[in-house]
């Protein structure tokens, strides 16, 4: 676990207090960082696959519901650091994982309509569907979570965490090397996104942050 502390170091505040806990387990990040990290680990992989391999688009099908839950997810930090409400913590993850679930089809449509060689077909289907009732379920099972949940969550925030950066990095690297090198620039990309995560961390560590 000392490992996933390190990881979330450098891009949460880690304040226990709002960490998703139970009797023997506490998560190494906010309540909030593990519902959006999470959210991408579960949907950025299926998304991307459909994007790619599919050629669909689900950027247009999801803009709205991504930017909706961007604006409740920013406003519920803002309020809370404004101290007007405290917002539990499984109602803060579940803001985070909202957001990341909606976000990742748009993410992931964005980089393989930068890819495609083809206009790629608007996809609309029940995708909206089982995205809001998969973050449903999944908040209500944190408002009293078993340690194997957390645990799971953990290592599954960790994952997404390097996933998104991976993604990003790549996203410039292709206009580098162009789409001809993309399995070479995903393995740059991985590599980029892990050295930054270390770098975040040590640099916390050594201003004592």
């Amino acid at each position: 676990m000392k490992t996933l502390f390190f990881i979330f170091h450098g891009v949460c505040h880690q304040m226990s207090d709002r960490a998703l806990s139970c009797d023997v387990f506490s998560m190494p990040l906010c309540s909030r960082c593990a519902g959006l990290y999470t959210g991408f680990f579960l949907a950025l992989g299926p998304f991307l696959f459909l994007a790619m391999k599919k050629n669909y688009s689900f950027a247009r099908a999801f803009a709205v519901p991504a930017i909706a839950t961007a604006l409740v997810w920013a406003a519920d930090g803002i309020a809370n650091f404004l101290t007007l409400y405290d917002t539990p913590n499984f109602l803060r993850f579940a803001s985070g994982l909202f957001f990341a679930l909606c976000l990742s089809p748009v993410i992931a449509s964005l980089f393989a309509d930068s890819l495609a060689q083809s206009p790629p077909e608007t996809h609309r289907t029940a995708m909206f569907g089982a995205v809001f009732f998969t973050a449903l379920a999944l908040a209500a099972a944190n408002y009293r979570p078993p340690a194997a949940l957390l645990i799971a969550e953990s290592f599954a925030s960790a994952a997404g965490l390097l996933m998104l950066l991976v993604l990003a990095h790549a996203a410039i690297l292709v206009l580098i090397f162009t789409r001809r090198h993309l399995g070479l620039a995903v393995a740059v990309a991985f590599v980029t996104a892990t050295a930054q995560v270390a770098a975040l961390s040590m640099l916390r560590n050594l201003l004592g942050v």
